[in-house]
């Protein structure tokens, strides 16, 4: 929700000014310090990952009803959203409409059966909240909760009390309040829950083997299959190996802990992939075969690899979803393919990926976290080593964003707490400015808080998405039900689209649909025949939305939506 760049200017001031304020003052902050110690210290460590999910949930809701409700706009969520309305009607899928190509559209297959491409679990999330909270938002915001409260539950197996939950507090300012995690239907804070509930329960197996903690590891990796298997399991490889080596080494007594507690692990991974195979099964056929996979035979212009060549060019249904693979990713393939391309176009989506990621002021830590080298322990090794791991994994996808570097937002705010320790430890010429300066980083993370009330801080919502709120808004005040077929002109953005339906299209109040031209528009017609029929227009702003003329190519009168 923030605008990066003048965040950015923001917080490296303030840790600029608490260089130079170090410097002079360094007993600047103490008493706040001391007295936050001790509200730290009545929090019970049990407690404290409670605490700090709460408290990320409270901020969700407060910035969602107090500032501004999620809308959605990319792509994807609306992916995401088909998914979450499928499970939420008690389905794993929707049958094939038999005028699906009226209904078609990006990151959804149509056939053997209508479904969401992505993997199940976002769209779980988001069906929890839409039945218990009433709307999909409320699934986001319970995955923020549940990834601050397993960040704050890792911490407290590396660090100290205090620490892990000043970690759990940046880690709810981060990913709660304004962040675009909080407000966005893609649901990044899944998988970064099932990094930390790994990369935190292996920790402990090491120094403790007790069923629960098996039982947890066993949980993040299925959590990490269901939302982000590629980037889950390279995480989980180093970590893996570390446990088996762990288990190799221990004396028997430790052994047979250890062994116990990996049974629990295998117990709920076999209870994950069997769940998964039945979900392949009913979107796709086949037990084994993804609905990504299914997507991307169908519609794919360009491989997910930069390294694979790419696949013949699919028979689109519409201009729509040919412009999008053929004119957008394809050509963006291609053109990273090359040297320049390739480092340019990285360059550019991970320093993106990384402001989405975290906040700058967290980037300081991590940086000086990772340049202390021989102060790290064997764990802390392990936790450069496999984040670095996930971060160059993406470098060799054709599209490197975000959401695909969730899993180890929990591991990089451990980097940045075990980081802080070591900025606090800094004393250039016996003077303790690092402590001033740890407290700088941790006040220039907290002003995203007080930016975010700002106007001139608030990235605006993308205008398809307010437009189309307000298109729909319109309609349900009209009363009725409703079907509107949508025209594209030639200065039609390909990211801004409008056919979008719910999992059960013929019991929706508003039915989205292309144009195919009088004569097929036609028999959609006549099958809805109990529907107000509109025609929108999208050849960039205005949108016009008017009622619909078989007759002629535009509808006369009706509304103009600016």
């Amino acid at each position: 929700m923030l605008d990066v760049g003048h965040l950015f200017f923001l917080q490296f001031t303030a840790i600029g000014a608490a260089v130079l304020a170090g410097i002079r003052f360094p007993d600047l902050g103490r008493e706040v310090e001391n007295r936050w110690a001790r509200v730290a210290d009545r929090v019970s460590p049990a407690l404290a990952p409670v605490a700090i999910a709460l408290l990320a949930l409270a901020g969700c809701i407060a910035v969602a009803l107090l500032v501004r409700f999620p809308l959605p706009w990319v792509h994807d969520e609306f992916s995401y959203l088909l998914a979450g309305d499928t499970f939420a009607a008690g389905r794993l899928t929707n049958p094939t409409h038999q005028f699906w190509p009226f209904f078609d559209t990006f990151h959804v297959i149509q056939q053997p059966t209508y479904a969401s491409k992505y993997p199940p679990g976002q769209g779980v999330l988001l069906a929890l909240g839409q039945v218990i909270g009433g709307h999909p938002a409320a699934g986001v915001w319970l995955g923020i909760a549940l990834a601050c409260g397993a960040i704050c539950w890792m911490l407290q197996a590396f660090v100290s009390h205090r620490w892990a939950v000043l970690g759990g507090l940046l880690a709810v300012v981060n990913f709660s309040f304004f962040s675009f995690w909080a407000h966005s239907y893609v649901v990044h804070a899944l998988s970064a829950a099932g990094g930390a509930m790994l990369v935190g329960g292996v920790r402990r197996l090491a120094s403790k083997p007790n069923f629960v903690a098996g039982l947890t590891v066993g949980a993040g990796l299925v959590i990490l299959g269901v939302s982000r298997p590629f980037e889950g399991l390279v995480l989980a490889v180093p970590w893996g190996a570390a446990l088996t080596w762990a288990i190799w080494t221990a004396a028997p007594a430790a052994r047979a802990a250890l062994v116990r507690a990996s049974a629990a692990i295998l117990l709920v991974l076999a209870a994950g992939a069997t769940a998964q195979g039945v979900y392949n099964q009913a979107v796709t056929g086949s037990y084994s075969r993804m609905p990504y996979a299914e997507h991307e035979e169908q519609y794919a212009a360009a491989p997910v690899y930069l390294w694979a060549e790419a696949p013949p060019i699919p028979e689109y249904s519409d201009p729509a979803l040919e412009s999008y693979q053929v004119g957008w990713n394809r050509v963006h393939y291609q053109i990273k393919r090359s040297a320049a391309g390739w480092l340019l176009g990285k360059t550019r989506e991970m320093l993106e990926a990384g402001g989405l990621l975290l906040q700058f002021s967290l980037w300081v830590p991590i940086f000086a976290f990772l340049s202390q080298r021989r102060r790290r322990d064997g764990w802390e090794n392990l936790l450069a080593l496999s984040t670095g791991l996930v971060l160059l994994s993406v470098l060799g996808l054709t599209w490197s964003t975000a959401r695909m570097l969730a899993p180890v937002a929990g591991p990089l705010i451990l980097m940045a707490v075990l980081g802080l320790q070591w900025i606090r430890e800094w004393q250039p010429e016996g003077t303790p400015v690092g402590r001033v300066v740890s407290r700088g980083i941790v006040l220039a993370t907290c002003l995203s808080l007080l930016a975010g009330l700002i106007p001139w801080f608030q990235e605006p919502i993308k205008p398809v998405a307010l437009e189309r709120a307000r298109v729909m808004a319109e309609l349900r005040e009209a009363g009725e039900r409703h079907l509107v077929i949508v025209t594209y002109g030639p200065n039609h953005n390909i990211h801004q689209e409008w056919v979008y339906n719910r999992a059960d299209i013929d019991g929706a109040a508003i039915v989205w649909a292309r144009d195919k031209g009088p004569a097929a528009n036609r028999r959609l017609l006549d099958y809805f025949d109990d529907r107000q029929v509109w025609r929108l227009e999208d050849d960039g702003p205005p949108v016009r939305l008017v009622p619909y003329d078989s007759g002629t190519a535009t509808g006369a009168g009706g509304l103009s939506m600016p």
